[in-house]
């Protein structure tokens, strides 16, 4: 009905009865797949006029169906409604928005860090070119996972309180250099050896070794040299000769680990175009992308925090 006025006025709440100003509210008429966003105002009101062909150029016609949604700082919130006579040339609703459960479930990167970079609109905004929020947070949450396991690391600190990881180490003919399995090491909570023979239970010693006198501890690598005047050693050549216990973890993530958590994971939602366009890839088949030039781009962000504890980004 071209021409008509057909006004829809939304309040935003969260949660229910606190108002959200300067919240961006779309609404897109599905017919047409046609949407227009506005920011609430001070009183977290929005209107749209569907009869305005500068945002609906198509207009709108009885039922037509019109969805109004919100993706705001890990919340959501969205409600359809299909135009009818009896609506009487408006509609009008409040829309609570509620925790978005997956979106804190990343923390190598944001949904909206994801959509800049790729350059990308939601598929609420576009049904046909869109991304699909929830499959990306699912896909990047395997992703992220992928990445930390590959670099023996977390980009997280626990709120300060780092995580604990214990490594045993065997003892070969008095080994000397041991390389923890994570990075970089924020505290050595005890390094032991075992007091047992080989064959019987471990038995580690109580008191633990000292850093800087009978071992010391590569800044850049974290690898743990005994020293030469140390005369600790396990009992004879056996298995699980050491005990490190230490906490690791990182303050930040990274600018490249972000962007390669993104790429990562637009890669396995299909979008291999997009990411070969934006990291000069953009002469080579998809294939040939993905095989060649994005595994070495890959392997060398993933070495540089792998082998070494203190990278400059």
């Amino acid at each position: 009905m071209p021409g008509t006025p057909f006004i829809v006025a939304i309040q935003v709440e969260q949660p229910a009865g606190t108002i959200r100003p300067d919240i961006e509210v779309t609404l897109r008429q599905n017919a047409t797949n046609e949407p227009k966003s506005l920011n609430t105002n001070a009183q977290g009101q929005v209107q749209f006029q569907l009869a305005k062909t500068s945002d609906f150029p198509s207009g709108y016609t009885l039922g037509d169906t019109i969805t109004a949604f919100v993706i705001y700082q890990g919340y959501e919130g969205s409600i359809d409604h299909k135009i009818v006579a009896a609506d009487g040339g408006g509609w009008s609703t409040t829309l609570v928005l509620t925790d978005l459960p997956s979106a804190p479930s990343l923390h190598l990167f944001t949904p909206q860090e994801f959509l800049d970079a790729l350059n990308m609109p939601l598929s609420e905004d576009d049904a046909e070119n869109g991304v699909p929020i929830q499959q990306m947070v699912k896909i990047g949450e395997g992703a992220e996972k992928e990445i930390e396991g590959d670099c023996n690391t977390v980009f997280d600190n626990n709120s300060g309180d780092y995580y604990t990881q214990t490594d045993y180490f065997d003892d070969v003919a008095h080994h000397r250099v041991f390389t923890p399995r994570k990075r970089p090491i924020k505290a050595i909570t005890s390094l032991n050896y075992n007091t047992a023979r080989s064959g019987v239970a471990d038995s580690w010693n109580a008191t633990s070794l000292t850093e800087n006198t009978e071992y010391t501890r590569s800044p850049d690598t974290d690898k743990i040299r005994m020293s030469d005047n140390n005369t600790l050693n396990p009992q004879g050549n056996r298995p699980r000769g050491w005990r490190l216990i230490y906490t690791y973890g990182r303050d930040s993530v990274p600018g490249d680990i972000k962007l390669l958590a993104i790429y990562d994971t637009a890669i396995k939602m299909g979008y291999t175009a997009v990411v070969s366009a934006k990291i000069g890839g953009k002469d080579i088949t998809s294939e040939d992308f993905e095989r060649f030039y994005w595994m070495n781009y890959r392997n060398r962000i993933i070495t540089r925090y792998k082998k070494h504890t203190n990278v400059s980004t």
